[in-house]
């Protein structure tokens, strides 16, 4: 978003949102935020502003974001202070990439105040600060700044807010012709280019010479530009042609003169936002737009969700890989201590060589060597003690290691479960399609004990409530339903929190349980028809059950895999366990088809 597209939102939200309270506020990323806003006229708004280092934007959406389980720091300190709170006044910086909501929110004390949101679309820089507007203090920001960081300008908590400091560069609009076509001659753009013949008739040298010469002048407006001068200029005059567009596209921003639209490649797919009408592009290379958030909403949904959401689902999966690297590297030293651990039968044999042999130990003996089972065994001693003393020794570290070994089996126990759960939400990760399924892996993950780096460096644990709505977060329905021939229905969860809301809220006495053994993938259940056994289960409806919980596992890429069957009322839940995980006695073993399973994603109609 470059200054001009800003302007060209921002004086859109002002005719839009001025007078509107904020009802709700959602942190769904990092480093996004969506602003529920009730606007006269009744009409509710969705704002989202991003500070995301590569697509930063504010606009209009229509699009409803799930709220996570679990808001963020900075987004419980939003709602703290503009819950409620009036729009009073939008507006942007003439050249900084800086658009401010002001504001008032009624009443007395902490309770009420006037404030500034500021959204900073400045690329890798981009921020989304919340500043006292009486005092200019930040009161937080989603992104903290320290001096360390930029000595120029920290923005931390209770220092003072400034707005980024200006290009050093020539103001478009404050120069004249002379000036510029002065410059254009001095500074020849392009001559350090080697491999160009005559940089001046180059559009993209020009386009670049642009940028580097004038603030606040974008790629998009300076390609523009070029590209309109080279329909015009002569062999005379090429500098002159030069001017005239130049002169004449900053005049129509100037007066605000906006045409969005949104760009497209030479493919068709959009590749940039433009406030400017593309005179130079034939008409299938842009698309027109109304307004310039109705042509934002459509390239962010477009092209950025897609990428952001690639760049979400490869940080979650590192943050559940560097928890599963650190279970395993947990596991390997239990597994060590285990091994220590065996060494106990030795030492309790030891001990009783020693009391079978009182009278032949000779005294202050440091080494005593005996015959055991047709091998010789060597037994060091202490010479300080007695030879019964010495047995005792052996026979309490026996005991020791004993409870070594029975406190270490037990932790294994659980270490390995944790590592099959967080393998399971790497492959939940793999097959994520949307940012609900994220959201659903974040949940469970918190659910499951794992806390992330950023709730670390809160120093906070979800609360409650915030476990409750984990386990439900990621979808309405964190679950598929199938019809199956003869009545039946096939239950598929969607995720670990799926997989557990399917045992906690569908399944009951009679259904059929199904999962594919020793890999992670979707508990699946087969519900009994009304007054139906659950002998009275057709094969056929048995092997199709069977056939996705192949299909919505990790094996689907088998020829067969080996899937577990067992009545709802054989499945249990153990206690404290991470989502999804369950116990099983009585099962029975079908051989299922994962290929069987992916045709009857296509050919069983999925239920509302």
């Amino acid at each position: 978003m470059d200054i001009y597209v800003l302007r060209a939102i921002a004086g859109e939200l002002s005719d839009e949102l001025v007078g509107g309270r904020v009802r709700k506020i959602v942190q769904p990323g990092r480093r996004s935020l969506l602003l529920v806003l009730d606007c006269p006229g009744r009409k509710t708004r969705n704002l989202i502003l991003s500070a995301d280092p590569a697509y930063p934007r504010i606009h209009l959406t229509a699009k409803n974001i799930p709220s996570p389980a679990e808001p963020p720091d900075f987004c419980r300190s939003l709602r703290n202070h503009l819950i409620g709170a009036e729009i009073t006044r939008i507006s942007v910086g003439e050249r900084e990439r800086v658009v401010q909501i002001t504001l008032e929110k009624p009443g007395a004390g902490k309770a009420g105040g006037w404030y500034a949101l500021m959204a900073e679309i400045m690329g890798r820089w981009s921020n989304i600060v919340l500043v006292n507007a009486r005092g200019g203090e930040i009161i937080d920001s989603i992104r903290q700044v320290s001096e360390a960081q930029s000595r120029k300008r920290p923005l931390l908590r209770g220092a003072k807010y400034q707005l980024p400091p200006e290009q050093k560069k020539t103001r478009p609009e404050e120069i004249g012709e002379r000036e510029f076509l002065q410059k254009i001659s001095a500074d020849r753009p392009g001559v350090e280019d080697p491999g160009v013949d005559d940089p001046e008739e180059n559009p993209a040298v020009l386009s670049r010479w642009l940028v580097r010469s004038f603030a606040g002048l974008s790629p998009v407006v300076a390609a523009e530009i070029a590209a309109r001068a080279e329909t015009l200029r002569s062999e005379e005059d090429r500098s002159r042609a030069v001017w005239t567009e130049f002169s004449g596209v900053i005049d129509e921003l100037r007066k605000e003169n906006f045409r969005p639209c949104v760009l497209l490649g030479p493919d068709g797919t959009p590749s940039g936002l433009s406030a400017l009408e593309s005179k130079s592009r034939p008409p299938a290379g842009y698309m027109k737009y109304v307004t310039m958030n109705e042509a934002a909403d459509f390239f962010f949904d477009t092209v950025v969700s897609p990428a952001e959401f690639g760049g979400e689902r490869e940080r979650a999966s590192r943050e559940v890989a560097r928890h599963a690297a650190r279970a395993k590297k947990t596991l390997e030293a239990v597994e060590r201590d285990l091994l220590g651990s065996r060494s106990a039968e030795e030492e309790r044999l030891k001990g009783e060589i020693l009391l079978e042999n009182l009278t032949g130990v000779p005294e202050k003996a440091s080494v005593f060597h005996a015959e055991r089972g047709g091998g010789r065994i060597e037994i060091e001693l202490d010479p300080r003690f007695s030879v019964s003393e010495n047995a005792q020794r052996f026979f309490r570290r026996y005991k020791k290691l004993r409870r070594q070994s029975v406190v270490a089996e037990e932790r294994r126990k659980g270490i390995e479960e944790k590592v099959r759960f967080l393998e399971g939400l790497l492959y939940e990760l793999e097959e994520a399609e949307s940012p609900g399924d994220l959201e659903a892996v974040r949940g469970a993950l918190a659910q499951g004990g794992f806390m992330s780096r950023e709730a670390r460096s809160d120093d906070k644990k979800p609360s409650r409530r915030g476990r409750r709505q984990a386990a439900d977060s990621g979808a309405a329905r964190p679950w598929r339903r199938f019809d199956a021939p003869e009545g039946w229905q096939i239950f598929v969860g969607k995720s670990a929190l799926g997989n557990d809301a399917l045992m906690r809220r569908v399944g009951r006495a009679g259904d059929l349980w199904f999962h594919a053994q020793g890999v992670p993938g979707s508990h699946v259940i087969l519900r009994t028809p009304v007054g139906a056994a659950e002998e009275a289960a057709s094969e056929e409806a048995v092997l199709q059950a069977a056939s996705l919980a192949a299909y919505h596992s990790n094996a689907r890429r088998s020829g067969r895999v080996e899937v577990a069957c067992v009545p709802f009322q054989r499945v249990r839940r153990p206690r404290g366990a991470p989502p999804g995980r369950v116990l099983i006695s009585g099962q029975r073993t079908i051989a299922a088809s994962p290929d069987e399973g992916s045709a009857l994603m296509e050919a069983l109609e999925e239920a509302e």
